[in-house]
Order: structure tokens, then sequence, then C-alpha cells
């Protein structure tokens, strides 16, 4: 089945169109899963995030507001039912396995919240257009100057910082948007 667009997509969820929820598991369960995966370290948790996902926004048809694409909002969902989750499971096991201390509730909350941060930033810039995204990923996580990457990737040491400047606002406004991101100035 080829793309669906947003208004198609958006009257297929409130009019509950099997098709549609069908191709939507298809295509975006797996990605879904391995979020929740990488934020439960369990398997069969990362499964259920993903069936309870999709199970609100079949309960939620009616009353969904979808800005951008599914596909950011079915992933949005996903790390948030997983981050709720994980912040449930800690608080569980910590109230078995040791007596209350702030500091320990602290810490859990602060590795919570800095998992939902790091997964904001990775969705901030898989957005990024293909060449801000790959000249800012050749900076930041493969540590290459602005001349090297000019040079591998045969563009103007410009160009270069044209792009690192557009995806540095652009992960700014998304986290922005996210209100994950306070600018003091």
């Amino acid at each position: 089945m080829s793309d669906y667009c947003l208004p198609h997509i958006i009257n297929g969820i409130r009019n509950k169109d099997r098709e549609l929820y069908s191709w939507m598991f298809d295509r975006y369960s797996h990605t879904m899963y391995l979020i929740a995966l990488d934020i439960l370290k369990d398997h069969e948790l990362a499964r259920d995030i993903v069936q309870e996902a999709f199970l609100k926004l079949w309960e939620k048809a009616d009353t969904i507001d979808i800005q951008s694409s599914i596909k950011s909002y079915l992933f949005r969902t996903a790390a948030n039912l997983a981050i709720n989750k994980y912040k449930k499971e800690s608080r569980v096991v910590r109230q078995e396995e040791l007596p209350a201390t702030p500091e320990h509730n602290t810490r859990v909350e602060n590795r919570a919240e800095e998992k939902e941060f790091e997964l904001y930033i990775h969705y901030a810039i898989d957005s990024l257009p293909p060449q801000c995204k790959r000249v800012f990923t050749l900076s930041r996580f493969n540590d290459m100057s602005p001349p090297d990457i000019a040079q591998h990737l045969n563009i103007s040491i410009n160009t270069v910082y044209t792009h690192l400047t557009m995806a540095i606002r652009i992960i700014k406004e998304r986290l922005k948007k996210e209100e994950l991101f306070f600018n003091n100035h």
C-alpha cells in the first residue's frame, strides 16, 4: 500500500479504518518496539508498549490531535509510554529493594528525564534535512572538523557552517516545542 497523506490518516483514524491501522502497525511497530526496548531493556514490556500505543490511538480516535506526522506521533507515544512505565517500574523495584531515600528517588527521576531528553534529541536530529543531518552527525558524533567535513562531502566550508547553524537552530526549536530547552536570553 502506498503512503497515506496526513489528512487521510487522521480521517482513517477517526473512522477506525482497520486497513489503515494495519498499515500503520506494519510500518511503524518495529521502530516503536526498538524505542521502547531502548528505554525499558525488556522485550516483553517493549512489545506491550507498542500494543498499548495502538490501543490508545484506537480509543482516542475521536479526539486525536496530530500536528506533524503519524510517524512522529506514534514514536513519541511509544517513548512517553515507555518512559512512564520505566518510572513506574523503577519505583516498584526501588520500594521493594531499598529503604526510602530522597537521593535515590532523585537519581531514578533524573535517569528517566535524561532518557527522555536523549530520545527527543535523537528525534530532533532525525528530523533534520538529509544533508544537514549528515553534516551535523559527522561533526558531533564522528568528531570531524568543518574543513574535514567539507572535504569528505565535497562541499564548501561555508556550506558546512550553514548546515551546522541550521541544525542547531532546528534542534533548539524542536526542544523548545517539547519544553525541554529553555533559552535565558
